[in-house]
């Protein structure tokens, strides 16, 4: 293997070990460590999980940014959409079990990720506001960062085509790219508003929320993104509770996978 893979590959992991250990370090400071965590294998093992997903899902992807390498997408399969959501939630599941010594109250769970509505219609509301707000929002500010860099650089350095992956994935069913809205409102809000915001902050969350979507290759996408975590984290912020971002959430990849992407790959000239 050469020896800037192994070096890459290295610092990935040591970048999300370090990750979870600021996680459990701000946990603390925070008083929201669990119970169980006095016991130090617990707490060891339920770092050691999150560790393994930040690299799996967050830093590994990022190796091959910059390597001329892009993800076939013949070799995807459906099922491939919700594997990262599945360990998210698996990942959540390990560490509220070793954080709390049996028999745990599950129904605190839901209190423990900010998944309790005081108030459900006017959280509904709110999201379904939300969704509009933070998709105009994010296409606004992605449209002016590409202007200003085309300004600067030139317009052909823009690039003027999608990648191949989104692509395929906006050529998929109706019904599987709903799916997909679906499960990325729910469980990417659990895991990144619901579970990482209140016990590390706002900027960790909002940071490994964006890098996480950094595979999909479009860089001026993560822009968009950057207001679109800060805005779904003040909706939690101020509503103490994840299901406004949720809602919010899911339509606004809906609008994007059913309706902007698709429309903007029509009528493009290329």
């Amino acid at each position: 293997m050469d020896i800037m893979i192994t070096l890459r590959i290295a610092g990935t992991i040591v970048l999300a070990a370090l990750t979870a250990y600021y996680f459990d370090y701000a946990t603390q400071q925070r008083r929201l460590d669990p119970p169980a965590f006095a016991e130090s294998w617990r707490r060891g093992l339920a770092a050691a999980t999150l560790a393994t997903l930040f690299w799996v899902g967050i830093y590994s992807p990022l190796l091959v940014l910059g390597s001329g390498q892009t993800i076939d997408p013949e070799q995807l399969n459906v099922s491939a959409l919700f594997v990262m959501h599945f360990l998210m939630g698996l990942v959540l599941l390990i560490w509220f079990v070793l954080g709390w010594s049996p028999p745990m109250d599950w129904r605190s769970v839901a209190a423990h990720l900010g998944m309790r509505s005081r108030r459900p219609l006017e959280d509904l509301a709110i999201g379904i506001g939300g969704g509009f707000v933070g998709w105009a929002g994010s296409l606004a500010l992605m449209l002016l960062v590409v202007a200003a860099y085309g300004s600067l650089a030139g317009q052909e350095a823009i690039p003027q085509q999608q990648p191949e992956l989104i692509r395929w994935l906006v050529g998929l069913p109706v019904l599987v790219r709903l799916l997909v809205s679906i499960s990325a409102g729910l469980v990417e809000e659990a895991f990144f508003r619901g579970f990482l915001q209140p016990r590390a902050g706002i900027a960790f969350s909002s940071f490994l929320f964006v890098i996480a979507h950094a595979g999909y290759d479009q860089p001026f996408m993560l822009f968009g993104l950057t207001f679109l975590s800060l805005f779904l984290a003040f909706l939690v912020k101020w509503r103490q509770s994840i299901w406004p971002a949720i809602i919010a959430h899911i339509l606004f990849d809906a609008v994007q996978l059913l309706i902007v992407i698709p429309l903007a790959l029509k009528y493009s000239p290329l």
